[in-house]
């Protein structure tokens, strides 16, 4: 059902980028630019305070990691209709994640 891009926006920045007549060109035209999962990459600069970083078809789940004025995406998984807004969807993708970077995961037991 389409494609979605992954994007930062500083906060320290919002009075710039509304100041900025020239912003939703410049963010079409980065986004427009990018590889389809450009795992691993910086991403492309909007302005001083935003930054896209990857696209991915509507029918994968990107995971993306934000802090320090930062992200990276750490992954991208075909998931049709795969809900990441359940507790299962959550997990499957966590399992995923975590056998990517060579680790198993398994549930604590109960007490």
């Amino acid at each position: 059902m389409g494609f979605n891009t992954s994007a930062i926006i500083l906060n320290d920045y919002l009075e710039g980028i509304r100041k900025d007549k020239d912003f939703g060109e410049k963010l079409v035209s980065a986004i427009l630019s990018l590889s389809l999962r450009m795992h691993g990459s910086s991403g492309i600069d909007v302005h001083p305070g935003a930054t896209v970083l990857e696209s991915h078809h509507a029918d994968d789940v990107a995971v993306i990691a934000v802090g320090g004025n930062y992200m990276s995406q750490l992954g991208a998984y075909y998931m049709p209709y795969g809900r990441h807004d359940t507790e299962e969807g959550q997990v499957e993708l966590l399992r995923r994640l975590a056998d990517q970077f060579g680790y198993t995961l398994r549930k604590k037991p109960k007490k």
